[in-house]
């Protein structure tokens, strides 16, 4: 389930940007820039849309499989999904940076499935990287979301000690930091 859950995260934020991609043709986005707003609001009110969108699928996700014998700990559920809404804002805000960039609605999805491929790959989603081979869990380690989903494993079991917990809580925290930093810059930088 947390990695079922983390997917939902990569897959409904990274592809964020394909809303704003209409607005930038139309030149909707830059009358926006335009206008009297703070130009941060602007994204960081795209990107709290999708997390409150995440949150709501992730809760009826997980309240749809407790009935099938799904057994959690309910405070860790909790603390992961605020882990995975953290990790949300960083990439719906890498997204909305992309599609600002890009600004062709051709090249987004092209972009988009050759970084999240890898990611869903190397993260351990689908199996945990502990089964593979040494030289790619070596290789998944330098995947932030591994070690979001690492920590989602950990907090889904209860188990709040796990160094896990610690790291990938810090991992989704740097990427938000980082990518809200850089989309701030970006949207100033549009606006001049």
């Amino acid at each position: 389930m947390p990695g079922v859950l983390a997917m939902l995260a990569l897959f409904g934020t990274s592809f964020a940007g394909f809303g704003l991609l209409p607005e930038l043709r139309s030149g909707a986005h830059e009358r926006l820039l335009a206008a009297p707003v703070n130009r941060v609001a602007l994204l960081l009110g795209r990107v709290m849309r999708d997390i409150t969108v995440l949150l709501c699928q992730a809760t009826v996700i997980l309240l749809l499989v407790l009935p099938f014998g799904l057994r959690v700990s309910p405070a860790g559920a909790v603390a992961g999904l605020l882990v995975l809404l953290v990790m949300g804002i960083g990439l719906g805000t890498l997204s909305y940076m992309l599609a600002m960039s890009v600004k062709q609605e051709f090249l987004f999805p092209a972009i988009l499935q050759t970084t999240t491929m890898p990611l869903i790959l190397l993260s351990g989603i689908l199996l945990p990287m502990d089964l593979a081979p040494t030289w790619l869990y070596a290789l998944s380690r330098a995947n932030p979301l591994s070690h979001v989903v690492d920590a989602e494993r950990a907090l889904f079991a209860g188990d709040f000690g796990d160094p896990s917990v610690y790291i990938g809580s810090g991992v989704a925290v740097a990427v938000a930091v980082v990518a809200l930093g850089l989309g701030t810059r970006l949207m100033r930088r549009l606006a001049a």
